[in-house]
């Protein structure tokens, strides 16, 4: 019996126990750069890639109320951003600040005919100069919103001085002065109204900016 004992363990002893399975190392997931802040900085001309932290090439402000400029950051302001080019309005103006330049790129919101617009408005702040314009709209009719978001009509508002004591653009329309200005505006043909709120959003938007903007 004992000698039956002793060879059951020797035979427990020699099988061979089974490996355990080797584990993958824990590799860090990379979040590839979000297509808006890719928009962004193609709008600035900034070099970005899937791989860039954003952080790196931009600062993040706000404006909340009139005048007031507080700091944010990349989360806070791309949620701005998505609700302006959503809706036409959010919460607070983001503003994005190029990294070692003097180039920001503002926001500016309004009412339309119908619907709501909106002002990418990218400035250089050393001269006071606007670089580009472009505008957006959400439910403003076709064909005047087709009007304004063309590279012809904005064009009109870049490389243009700001003024915070009186108006920066005025706006000419079907031959008639609508609005006094600084630099004139040739609205949309056929679109008064819309022509004449994307001017005032702007003269009105900028003004909101003076301590900011101010050198």
């Amino acid at each position: 019996m004992s000698l039956l004992i002793l060879l059951m363990g020797n035979s427990c002893k020699d099988k061979p126990q089974p490996e355990k399975e080797a584990q993958e190392p824990q590799v860090e997931s990379v979040k590839s750069l979000s297509p808006l802040y890719k928009e962004i900085a193609a709008f600035m001309d900034l070099e970005v890639s899937d791989s860039t932290q954003i952080e790196e090439v931009l600062d993040f402000k706000a404006l909340i109320g009139e005048g007031e400029v507080v700091t944010s950051d990349a989360t806070q302001n791309l949620s701005f951003y998505k609700a302006i080019m959503k809706n036409g309005k959010a919460a607070s103006l983001p503003i994005f600040e190029a990294v070692g330049s003097d180039m920001t790129l503002v926001i500016f919101t309004g009412k339309g005919y119908i619907g709501t617009l909106w002002a990418k408005v990218l400035i250089d702040k050393a001269t006071g100069k606007t670089i580009k314009v472009r505008f957006g709209h959400k439910m403003e009719s076709e064909g005047y919103g087709n009007g304004i978001v063309s590279s012809a009509f904005g064009d009109q508002f870049s490389n243009k001085q700001i003024s915070f004591e009186e108006n920066s653009f005025g706006l000419n329309q079907n031959g008639k002065l609508v609005i006094k200005g600084i630099a004139g505006i040739d609205g949309v043909s056929g679109a008064t109204i819309t022509s004449s709120a994307v001017v005032a959003m702007l003269n009105d938007g900028l003004k909101n900016y003076k301590t900011y903007l101010s050198p």
